[in-house]
């Protein structure tokens, strides 16, 4: 079943690129749901790259999965850059209460409004902050 974006998550899509075009976006990453390949196609298309589709992002996948391929996805990256990764709620849920368990994160993110971001800021493949990136208006 193909379920575009509405409207509004059309122009939150346009309002991210906007957001990101001036950080240094190396890869792009999105679960195989249209809906998440739209929302970071023109970031993806802003820093001459490809959207890759991302499996372990897909719905209903496990979020401590998907977050270690996260890590070892932005550890492959050749020098400083930014991986953006479009997954789904129920994902996303499940990879913030792996980082609350692990510890690793000081004041973890407890929830996020649909069409917001978590921010991960990795050092050597381990999450030094992570934050809320609030839906574009």
């Amino acid at each position: 079943m193909l379920r575009p974006l509405s409207r509004r998550g059309d122009g939150q899509a346009v309002a991210l690129a906007r957001e990101l075009a001036a950080e240094p976006v190396a890869r792009v990453l999105a679960s195989p749901a249209q809906r998440c390949i739209a929302t970071v196609a023109a970031i993806a298309e802003g820093a001459g790259l490809l959207v890759e589709i991302a499996p372990f992002l897909a719905e209903g996948s496990d979020g401590p999965v998907a977050l270690k391929r996260i890590l070892a996805t932005s550890n492959s990256l050749e020098g400083p850059g930014v991986l953006v990764a479009c997954t789904h709620g129920d994902v996303l849920v499940d990879l913030v209460d792996e980082l609350v368990a692990s510890g690793g994160v000081a004041d973890p993110p407890r929830a996020i409004q649909k069409g917001g971001a978590i921010r991960l800021d990795v050092i050597a493949g381990v999450v030094a902050t992570a934050s809320i990136v609030p839906a574009p208006e």
